[in-house]
């Protein structure tokens, strides 16, 4: 018998007769669970086949069986018509998932057994050993006071005795886990012991001091613990784990007491005493290393890190709190202590000197830096650390450690000089300024005028200022050299950092030239000349990097500035220095943004200028508008990229001519000057009727200003040319395209035109707004009827029913109820008779469909 069988049906065993589909259960064979069946199948047999030729020399000793007649074979059958899919006998060539599948019988693999987890078994030795110890602190703590301090002992050994004896028949036993549950009674019965012991003061424990008790308690507890999982390696083939841990945490509890001791009682700083008391974890791991306890092992050395961590910080804190102690309190003494310790393990692991190293270079930087800080802040230590940084990261490149860990400590430096460069830009951006009414320039609280010399906002030194960008654009320069030794995506760094040391240059300068006390138009006229130098001696450098130059120009000219004077040079300097820019730079990506932003500065020049000659806010308005239209007229004379930013740098200098408005009336003018101007670039420009769409709606926001200053209240005069512009946009549309559905064409034409009005018209029935609107909703009706325009017709339906029943409603109140009752029967009637109809006329509908083929 085979699982195999072509000439049977799978499912029902039915005699098959070369069909695909089983004649008896109706089984198509063809299918791809149907072939994926055969070929397990298949495999069944195979598998089956091997484990009888596995099983023959077993079967050699069980005396021979009578030997079965061979069942006939069964008769051929034959093939079928070739089917698309193959046959079900043909089954073995199939290809289907094109999946490899095994060429003989592969291994039988039994279920996965399932991680026994928190069994019972555990929770309950877990649950005896946790009660049986609180039950020990209770007896010693209170119930055997009528025991004299014999019995007391007594008692104290028998109970340890008898843990010890249970733990060491269930290791010989080799049961794990009642082993390491007994284990654990066993060290904690030892320190109830122990701690009992010094309670009853036997053999004069209570002489000595208390931290000295903890110590021994924990060193008794650790040994205790790796001698109990040393042993247990042979009965068990395997230590345990449970006796070992604890000793490795009594010894970072005995570790915490002391600390708390050498605090309280003997006034110790707490780096000190952290590192007198982090020995104690330390000796533990070093035992467990030696025992071969890997655990332990592992919890001492958790307990050194937190003490190193623990170390560390406290001696920060110490220098930090009394820095000018450093030599004469010896307040810099433990991070002393860390730095040579780091160095040392330095020297000691090839493998991590370039970490140690530099672990150890910036320990010692502190030691210099936090000093400095406190006998003159912000100028000694700037200046220390700005020659320091230049100093680590020129030391030699060298395929030791020791160079890459010098280096890597002066990218910390570097950090502390850039944040020093943001602070002093963050001065110059909150000095005190008023914006002034038209919102153009920013005028200082106490003075005005481009010439003045202000109080320095930058309090360092320029003398300060200007170390720390040389030093932070050196170091950034230097830096070229580290790079082999990163990650290689960062090595495609290399060819921006010339361009980031030029521009940390230029951004240097402003604080400097401010902290001069000289005027803040000079700071961003240098900051910008600097950036646009930067850019042009940059053009070999990738072209994002000068694009954030040339940003950078544009906003430092517009932060900076501090009067309308300087507003009107700056934006002078930035668009004569962007346009050389543009001019020089054949990259269209920098040109575009150099343009535009050129473009943009002169615009705002001009409207400036007309700001300081003339004091009305209608004179600046009007010409920024128009240098908006200019603008976007320009734009044509450019292409591709270039045309788009100059068309994007209008937008500003528009929305600053609208938003400045001083009136309803002429904000009215405004938007029409500028959808006129839209109107006229629009046939010039490619997709030509978006810039016209643009163009209309400022055209109607200018039509709308224009009615509110008018003061017109009349709703229609508001929403019916809107209304008519939707609907002939929308006719259009349905004749250009005419699979376009009436709703989606029409819908806000109709809408706007008729919803506006009808409050009004359910209000007042019997004015002209109704008949006017009931003219409109039949027009509408009509136009669906006649062109076969659904939209029209449900809209204009809908608001001349509405509009009907608001003009018949005074009427309706005068008629006898029973009147009204027939009226509405008859409406309800009709309606039900229509629905009928409707209802019969789709199911004749639907049984004709159905008796079609």
């Amino acid at each position: 018998m085979t699982f195999a069988d072509a000439s049977v049906c799978p499912d029902c065993r039915s005699t098959l007769g070369g069909a695909v589909r089983c004649p008896a259960c109706g089984l198509d064979l063809t299918t791809r669970p149907a072939r994926e069946l055969w070929q397990t199948l298949r495999r069944a047999d195979e598998q089956l086949a091997a484990a009888r030729t596995a099983s023959r020399p077993v079967a050699a000793a069980v005396p021979p069986q009578p030997q079965r007649a061979p069942a006939p074979a069964p008769a051929a059958v034959p093939a079928g018509p070739p089917h698309p899919a193959g046959p079900y006998p043909a089954y073995p060539s199939y290809r289907g998932d094109a999946r490899p599948q095994p060429a003989g019988p592969g291994p039988l693999v039994g279920p996965r057994t399932p991680s026994p987890g928190a069994s019972v078994g555990s929770i309950l030795l877990a649950l005896g050993a946790l009660m049986l110890l609180v039950a020990s602190i209770i007896f010693v703590s209170f119930a055997w006071a009528v025991v004299g301090v014999a019995g007391r002992v007594v008692i104290m050994l028998v109970l340890t005795a008898l843990a010890t004896a249970l733990a060491v028949v269930l290791t010989w036993r080799r049961l794990r886990a009642s082993a390491e549950t007994a284990w654990v009674l066993v060290v904690g019965t030892v320190t109830i012991d122990w701690f009992a012991a010094y309670g009853l003061d036997l053999a004069g424990l209570r002489a000595a001091p208390v931290e000295a008790v903890v110590v021994v308690w924990s060193l008794v507890a650790l040994a205790l613990g790796l001698a109990a999982g040393r042993w247990s390696a042979g009965p068990l083939d395997g230590r345990l784990r449970a006796p070992g841990v604890l000793g490795a945490a009594a010894t970072a509890v005995a570790a915490l007491v002391l600390v708390v001791v050498l605090l309280a009682e003997h006034g110790w700083s707490v780096s000190w005493a952290v590192a007198v008391a982090a020995l104690l974890p330390g000796l533990a791991a070093g035992a467990a290393h030696l025992s071969g306890d890997t655990w332990g092992r592992l919890v001492g050395l958790a307990g050194v890190g937190a003490g190193a961590f623990v170390f560390v910080l406290a001696a920060l804190t110490e220098l930090a709190a009394d820095p000018s102690a450093v030599v004469s309190g010896l307040t810099g003494l433990p991070l002393l202590v860390v730095a040579a310790v780091l160095l040392g393990a330095a020297q000691a692991v090839p493998s991590r000197r370039a970490w140690f190293a530099c672990a150890g270079a910036l320990t010692l930087l502190v030691l210099v830096l936090v000093p400095l800080q406190d006998a003159d802040p912000w100028r000694a230590p700037l200046l220390t650390a700005s020659v320091l940084a230049v100093v680590l990261a020129a030391v030699p490149v060298s395929g030791g450690g020791w160079s890459r860990g010098l280096r890597a400590a002066a990218v910390p430096l570097a950090a502390l000089l850039a944040l020093a460069l943001l602070s002093w830009w963050s001065e110059i951006l909150a000095a005190p300024r008023l914006a002034d009414g038209t919102g153009l320039g920013v005028v200082p609280a106490e003075d005005a005028g481009v010439g003045r010399v202000l109080d320095a906002y930058v309090v360092t030194p320029w003398w300060v200022v200007l170390p720390v960008g040389v030093a932070l654009a050196a170091t950034v320069l230097l830096a070229r050299r580290s790079l082999p030794d990163l990650p290689a995506p960062l090595r495609t760094a290399s060819d921006w950092l010339p361009f980031a040391a030029a521009v940390l240059v230029a951004l240097t300068l402003g604080p400097a030239v401010q902290a001069a006390e000289l005027p803040l138009a000079l700071v961003a006229g240098v900051t910008v000349l600097g950036l646009a130098l930067t850019t042009l001696f940059g053009r070999a450098l990738p072209w994002p990097a000068s694009v954030a130059a040339v940003a950078g120009s544009a906003v430092a000219s517009l932060l900076v500035a501090d009067a309308l004077e300087a507003s009107f040079l700056l934006a002078c300097l930035v668009a004569v220095c962007l346009g050389v820019v543009a001019l020089l730079d054949d990259r269209e990506r920098v040109q575009a943004p150099a343009t535009a932003i050129a473009a943009l500065a002169a615009g705002a020049a001009v409207v400036v200028a007309v700001r300081l000659v003339s004091d009305e806010d209608r004179a600046w308005t009007l010409v920024a508008v128009l240098a908006g239209a200019v603008a976007l007229g320009g734009a044509l004379l450019a292409s591709g990229l270039v045309r788009v930013a100059v068309q994007a740098a209008a937008v500003p200098l528009v929305v600053a001519g609208l938003a400045g408005a001083p009136t309803t009336g002429w904000s009215a003018l405004l938007w029409c000057l500028l959808g006129v101007a839209l109107v006229l670039v629009s046939w010039r420009v490619d997709h030509g009727r978006w810039w016209r769409l643009a163009g209309a709606v400022a055209l109607g926001a200018s039509y709308v200003l224009r009615l509110v200053a008018s003061d017109v209240g009349v709703v229609e005069a508001y929403t019916a040319p809107f209304a008519a512009a939707l609907l002939v946009a929308g006719v259009l549309a349905m004749r250009r395209r005419p699979a376009l559905r009436s709703e989606a064409a029409l819908s806000a034409g109709l809408a706007l035109a008729l919803l506006p009005t009808l409050p009004y018209v359910l209000a007042d029935a019997a004015s002209w707004r109704g008949l006017a609107l009931g003219l409109v909703a039949l027009a509408a009706l009509v136009a669906g009827l006649v062109l076969h325009w659904r939209a029209p017709l449900v809209a204009g339906a809908a608001v001349l029913a509405l509009v009907t029943l608001a003009g018949l409603g005074p009427y309706a109140l005068v008629l006898p109820r029973w009147l009204l009752f027939g009226l509405v029967g008859t409406a309800l009637l009709s309606a039900g008779i229509a629905w009928e109809s409707a209802v019969r006329a789709g199911r004749a509908v639907a049984g004709r469909l159905a008796a079609m083929r």
